[in-house]
């Protein structure tokens, strides 16, 4: 992994993309994982849609202290105005 600051890695992104394509899929447990993964590799989208499918209970049990923990907490103020736009 990169220095701090340097954004997520390539293995990050492509985990988040993988994820995106599960979660339309409505695969859970492959977008769990791929999630997952990309929140542990600091990727801040990846770290949101964790959360969300905690918050939500997308094929995981509806936990939302789980969905602001540590590793799945909000979504900085960039990443909300990169998903707005």
């Amino acid at each position: 992994m990169g220095q701090e600051g340097d954004g997520p890695s390539a293995r990050a992104e492509q985990l988040f993309d993988r994820g995106g394509q599960a979660l339309e899929a409505e695969d859970y447990p492959t977008a769990l994982d791929c999630f997952r993964q990309a929140a542990e590799g600091g990727h801040p989208e990846a770290q949101y849609e964790l959360g969300r499918m905690y918050s939500r209970g997308d094929g995981v049990g509806r936990d939302r202290r789980r969905a602001w923990d540590g590793s799945a907490g909000p979504p900085n103020r960039d990443t909300r105005k990169r998903r707005a736009s």
